[in-house]
C-alpha cells in the first residue's frame, strides 16, 4: 500500500501535511482522521483500515479534471476516495474541496 504522498507524487502540485507554506496556486494537504479494525482473527485485530481527510485548494476553477485525476491516482494506489464538500474561501481567495480516502491497511502518511 502506498502512502498518500506516494500515491499523489505525479499529480503536478504539492502534497503535504498542513500547514502548507508555499506559493503554489494548487496544493493538497492531508491528515489522518481515524483508524478502525477491519479484520479480526483469533480475537486480535488482523487488519486496520485508515481514513484520511484531504483538502484540495485551487485558485483556478473549474477543477473537475483535477478531482478526477486525484481520485484516479488514489484509487490506482488502493484507496477508496470520495468528494465530501466544496466551498470558496473569501479570506484566501481559494476554492477548497474536501475529500476522504480510506485504505485497507495501517499505512500512515
Amino acid at each position: 500500500m502506498s502512502t498518500i504522498e506516494q500515491a499523489l507524487a505525479g499529480i503536478g502540485y504539492p502534497v503535504c501535511h498542513p500547514p502548507y507554506g508555499g506559493g503554489a496556486g494548487k496544493y493538497l494537504t492531508y491528515q489522518i482522521i481515524g483508524q478502525t479494525g477491519t479484520i479480526y482473527a483469533e480475537s486480535r485485530e488482523a487488519a486496520t483500515g485508515t481514513a484520511f481527510g484531504l483538502d484540495f485548494f485551487t485558485d483556478t476553477p473549474p477543477f473537475a479534471k483535477d478531482l478526477a485525476a486525484l481520485k484516479a491516482a488514489l484509487e490506482a494506489a488502493g484507496y477508496i476516495s470520495r468528494v465530501e464538500a466544496e466551498q470558496y474561501e473569501d479570506d484566501t481567495g481559494l476554492w477548497h474541496v474536501s475529500l476522504t480516502a480510506v485504505c485497507p491497511g495501517g499505512v500512515y502518511g
